[in-house]
């Protein structure tokens, strides 16, 4: 599969998204209409970017993200208080969005539950600074520079 169509937003009884192992490089923004995902997994794509709307996902409880092109996690997870599971693991990433530093600090989204490891994160002010559990020096550093 390499498109999503834009359709996909009018299946509002859908809970479960399986998408992985494609060539997939956009999911439409209309995502946000699926107010009953609880589960999203869209591992081993191309995916460059996620659409905003990911993050009024309310009921989202998995989101599997990994080995992708993101650069940015462009969304904000304030909203996504039901997620207990986020892989983003060996993308592209920069830094963390103080958003999901949130999620973790209140224990929203566990930390044994949140993978990161193989990105270009290589200071801990761009992971979560202010928890101890995150620390840039357990992940993969050989995406860095320094």
């Amino acid at each position: 599969i390499s498109t999503i169509p834009h359709t996909i937003g009018f299946l509002d009884s859908l809970n479960w998204l399986e998408l992985e192992n494609n060539i997939i490089d956009t999911i439409p923004g209309n995502i946000s209409q699926l107010s009953k995902l609880e589960y999203f997994q869209a591992y081993s794509n191309g995916l460059k970017s996620l659409p905003e709307g990911l993050g009024q996902l309310v009921n989202l409880k998995q989101l599997l993200i990994q080995d992708n092109l993101l650069d940015t996690l462009s969304f904000d997870f304030t909203n996504l208080t039901s997620l207990s599971e986020f892989w983003v693991e060996d993308n592209n990433l920069t830094s963390l969005p103080s958003s999901l530093c949130e999620l973790i600090t209140a224990e929203s989204l566990p930390v044994a539950s949140f993978q990161y490891y193989g990105n270009k994160i290589c200071r801990s002010v761009d992971a979560c600074p202010n928890l101890s559990e995150i620390d840039v020096n357990e992940q993969d550093r050989e995406n860095c520079d320094d």
